[in-house]
């Protein structure tokens, strides 16, 4: 039940962390140097870093009017280190301390990828009174009928210690690139956020490893500073469960599909919804402004592309003469052609 004095509580907490806060305001060509620059006055890592866009900054045409951009950046919260209270100091009473020394319970478990030629094994052990991780399981999980070989010795060391989070090498498998993960990148139009999009692979297909994520980010011009590591490397663990039970994550869609509809479409309206669906001239229209948009943000090629004909005729006018085209028609055609 939440009480008043509860919420006075998480209010205190949150003006305590508030307190700690400290930001700059940094003015940069991009993101990232902006990031870069704070990191060093707040010395903070740039992955512990949070922004609010104050301005947004421009490249200009072809350099002229340049605007920088400018941040407030401030560290994550989460990443303040927290101070340790002392039951000794009268900070917290017994019942809080009891809550605080409670040990959760969890059950260890594993999960096996697939990363190019490798068989890689993640460990997350037991807590409190968690059930171990049964050896055995994890063998079954790795033999696999593309299978090499694998270190029996090497899963029993893991299982026992521990892989600190992070995936270890424990076989090779028959790698076919052919049946390799497709990976997917979204970006919004405001270009503040962006989404994975992942095919699952199919077998003997490499799956989708954090390195490969943050390449196809970095293809897409999002810098290093922006990625979410710890979403990275939580989707990687969990993305293969929707296509290990499709038909559970199918269901749920449809119902939450339906549910939206049904809250957002009002009586009467969907056949124009439908209608709307059905314009060829408005998809066509959405589309000429997305490629208007798309050449327009690359004003160094669109000058280089405006120019071409202009500079093919002025060169064709100093090396020829006004006979040249006299008789000859073919080539004032070929000429013209080229020119285009």
């Amino acid at each position: 039940m939440v009480t008043l004095e509860k919420i006075r509580k998480d209010m205190k907490d949150f003006l305590a962390v508030d307190n700690q806060l400290q930001f700059v305001e940094v003015m940069a060509d991009s993101i990232g140097e902006a990031l870069e620059d704070a990191s060093v006055q707040l010395d903070v890592k740039t992955s512990s870093l949070q922004y609010e866009i104050v301005e947004k900054g421009s490249e200009g045409f072809m350099g002229l009017g340049k605007k920088p951009w400018k941040l407030k950046i401030y560290p994550d919260p989460a990443s303040i280190p927290k101070v340790k209270k002392l039951a000794s100091d009268g900070l917290f009473d017994e019942e809080e301390l009891a809550a605080a020394e409670e040990t959760q319970n969890r059950d260890g478990f594993f999960i096996v990828r697939h990363f190019k030629s490798d068989i890689m094994l993640k460990i997350i052990l037991p807590t409190g009174d968690g059930e171990q991780i049964d050896i055995k399981d994890v063998i079954a999980e790795v033999s696999r009928q593309d299978t090499i070989d694998f270190d029996e010795d090497l899963i029993k060391k893991y299982v026992k210690s521990g892989t600190d989070d992070e995936y270890k090498s424990i076989g090779q498998y028959r790698h076919i690139p052919a049946g390799d993960v497709i990976i997917g990148i979204e970006v919004t139009k405001d270009e503040m956020k962006a989404a994975v999009v992942v095919s699952p692979p199919s077998i003997s297909g490499s799956e989708a490893s954090a390195e490969m994520i943050k390449r196809a980010l970095q293809a897409q011009g999002i810098i290093d500073p922006c990625v979410d590591e710890k979403r990275v490397n939580d989707f990687v663990d969990i993305y293969t469960l929707i296509s290990e039970d499709r038909d559970y994550w199918q269901n749920k869609f449809e119902s939450t599909r339906e549910q939206i509809e049904t809250k957002n479409i009002p009586e009467g309206k969907s056949n124009n919804i439908e209608n709307k669906k059905k314009s060829f001239i408005k998809q066509l229209i959405i589309l000429i402004r997305r490629y208007i948009k798309l050449i327009s943000n690359d004003i160094q090629q669109l000058f280089i592309l405006f120019a071409q004909a202009p500079i093919v005729a002025v060169l064709l006018s100093v090396v020829t003469n006004k006979n040249l085209y006299v008789g000859n028609e073919d080539t004032k055609a070929i000429l013209f052609s080229l020119g285009c």
